[in-house]
Parts: C-alpha cells; sequence; structure tokens
C-alpha cells in the first residue's frame, strides 16, 4: 500500500502558530500512523537538482534550517529521523535497471519544506523518511512517470508507505503583505489555485502536467514549478482524484494547500 498527500510547508513561523491548518496536520499523522503507515518518502521544493534525481542515502538525514533572517526561536526547532537505506538503496538500484535519471546521494537531508510537516504530523519520529529531490531538468511529465515507478516498486514490497510532495500552488514572495489576513491569497494566484484544484478534483493530470507554459501559472509562481505536486500525482496513479482538505492563505502572496489523493473506488 502506498498513499500520496501533497501539502504546503508554509513559512517557518508556522512552527509558534496554532490554527486550523496546524490541526489538520496533526490530524493526517494520526490518521496514517493509525493505518499502520511505516515508510515516508518525502519531496520538497527545495531539493532542486539540475539533472538527475537524487535519492538520499545517509542513515539519518540531516535536518537543515534553510530559512534566513526570522526569530531565533525558529532556529530551536529541529527533526531528527532515521533513514530506510535498504528501501533507499533498492529504489536507486531498481530505477537504474529502467535507466531512470537517478543517483543516491549523502548530501542535502530534510530542508524546512520537508520536516516542518513532519514535525506536526509525525511528532514521535518513529517512522523512517527518504528524502528525495526534484529536477529542473527533467520534465513535468518524467517527474509523474518517476512517481509511477516509485508506486510500482512500493506495491511490490508489501510495505505501507505514504509519499508527501509539499509546497505551495502561488508563491508571489513579491506580494507578501504582512499582517493581511491570511484567508485572502493574491487574485491571480487564487484564479490559478482553484482551476489546478478543480484539475486534481476531477482527476485530470494530463490537464495538471500541461500548466507550465500557460500565462496562469506565471502568474501563480508555483514553488518548485509545481514539480514535486507532478512526482505526487504519479505516486497516486491515473486511477486517483484529489479530496481537497484545506485552502487557503498566508500574507496575501502565498497559498496554503492540503490534497489527498484516493483510489476511484474510495471517492464518494
Amino acid at each position: 500500500m502506498i498513499e500520496a498527500i501533497f501539502v504546503s510547508h508554509g513559512s517557518p513561523t508556522l512552527l509558534v502558530e496554532d490554527g486550523e491548518y496546524v490541526e489538520l496536520l496533526k490530524k493526517l499523522g494520526r490518521e496514517y500512523k493509525s493505518k499502520g503507515i511505516d515508510l515516508i518518502i518525502v519531496s520538497s521544493p527545495h531539493w532542486i537538482s539540475h539533472k538527475d534525481f537524487y535519492v538520499q542515502v545517509s542513515p539519518k538525514p540531516l535536518c537543515i534550517q534553510d530559512y534566513y533572517g526570522f526569530p531565533d526561536e525558529l532556529y530551536q526547532f529541529k527533526y531528527e529521523v532515521e533513514n530506510d537505506l535498504d528501501f533507499a538503496v533498492k529504489l536507486v538500484e531498481e530505477a537504474k535497471k529502467y535507466n531512470f535519471p537517478v543517483e543516491a546521494t549523502l548530501d542535502w537531508g530534510l530542508d524546512h519544506g520537508a520536516w516542518v510537516p513532519l514535525y506536526f504530523m509525525f511528532p514521535e519520529r518513529d517512522i523512517p523518511v527518504i528524502p528525495i529531490s526534484i529536477s529542473a531538468g527533467q520534465l513535468p511529465q518524467e517527474h509523474f512517470k518517476w512517481g509511477n515507478f516509485i508506486r510500482e516498486l512500493s506495491e511490490k514490497t508489501g510495505r505501507k508507505i505514504l509519499f508527501i510532495g509539499t509546497g505551495s500552488t502561488t508563491h508571489r514572495l513579491d506580494m507578501i503583505r504582512w499582517g493581511m489576513n491570511t484567508a485572502l491569497v493574491y487574485p491571480p494566484g487564487e484564479k490559478f489555485d482553484r482551476y489546478l484544484l478543480e484539475l486534481l478534483k476531477a482527476g485530470k493530470y494530463d490537464e495538471v502536467l500541461r500548466l507550465p507554459g500557460k500565462e496562469i501559472f506565471y502568474d501563480a509562481m508555483p514553488e518548485g514549478g509545481l514539480l514535486t505536486l507532478f512526482l505526487t500525482i504519479g505516486v497516486a496513479g491515473e486511477n486517483t482524484k484529489g479530496e481537497v482538505l484545506y485552502y487557503g492563505g498566508w500574507a496575501y502572496g502565498v497559498s496554503m494547500t492540503a490534497v489527498k489523493f484516493k483510489k476511484l473506488t474510495e471517492v464518494k
């Protein structure tokens, strides 16, 4: 069994905030733990390579506080967890057999795009986590295919795996307005978000993969070019639809989203 979700990691200030979104992350973590999830694979838009995809294979991925100029309090938070080296190495070895451009690396680790959601979802830190990168040198369709492969390999193992892609679908840092009502999102960004979420709810993943290059896409400037989402829908598979669990804003320029992907047989 492998499940796929896409969540926004938000600002590091999320670490000291309470609210509906934080409560949702905690609830999701409890739900997946109750299902017996025994491995997490996570992809953050902050780990982006130039060409190949990378799989992190250090025994304990480094917790990276890749944010600057924030209050000192936020640098006291860390998330330390074990990797699953057997599965990580197998993922790379099997991918190479099918000529996927995938490499193992000891570099990088869990940046805040990965570990902030994990901090709330799995505070016990007792489930191993494998970080994987996105690639600026690979097309959206290649991310989708790589996600498909991850799903297929995962299903063969009999493991109960959760794949988490993170990022903001609207990421207009130039539009940040401190103190702005968090329910508001920069209007052209919200227009893009609503369109994207409707595509996900309808399972129209081919159309999602064709969004880059459209004017509406660049109005929103999605974080990491939506590559983590393309990976996530690949893991979810074509016979699924997205269930939107949350949509809101942060400081006007950034949207906060949570989408769970369900098989069509599970959709009510």
